[in-house]
């Protein structure tokens, strides 16, 4: 029978490896709701992206079955995308908490989706629709919470590993 070693490099070792991992799994929740956010606003929106690319393509006298299969690829790469960077951050931190060797990239996009959602809560303008501007608030505030537990508990679990190391 395995016994855990309680010394205090492995408790912390098993706290940031715990925290990494339930950052990782906030990340991937966040990118479905960013996804879902594209989605929501598309839908209340008349006047969105896509029609303006509509229009735009229609003044140069492109047909339909041009235009609508123009539309739909970008909008699967609007929703998507965010959603694959998200699902990347968030199974690269889950990958590094179970002690998979993991290169720093996706701490780079980490810090890099911090810094773009932290921005964007000062930048958003939903004053017509209150309740997706408060949960949309609320969720990346706590996206930019969970992007710094990431930064922090991968750092700090690495900082262990190496003193482990030493150690032995």
């Amino acid at each position: 029978m395995d016994y855990l070693v309680n010394d205090d490099n492995s408790v912390l070792q098993r706290k940031y490896s715990n925290r990494l991992k339930m950052a990782g799994r906030a990340i991937i929740i966040f990118g479905l709701w960013s996804s879902l956010q594209v989605l929501i606003l598309y839908f209340l929106n008349q006047e969105s992206l896509l029609t303006f690319i509509y229009e735009a393509l229609k003044e140069e006298g492109l047909d339909n079955s041009f235009i609508y299969p123009m539309l739909i690829v970008l909008a699967i790469v609007l929703v998507g995308v965010p959603f694959l960077i998200n699902l990347y951050m968030g199974l690269s931190a889950m990958g590094e908490a179970k002690g998979k060797k993991k290169t720093p990239v996706y701490l780079v996009i980490c810090v890099l989706s911090f810094i773009v959602s932290f921005v964007s809560i000062f930048m958003s303008d939903l004053s017509d629709y209150l309740e997706l501007a408060i949960a949309s608030l609320i969720v990346n505030v706590t996206f930019c919470i969970a992007c710094i537990d990431v930064v922090y508990s991968a750092i700090r679990l690495r900082r262990c590993k190496k003193q482990a190391k030493k150690e032995v």
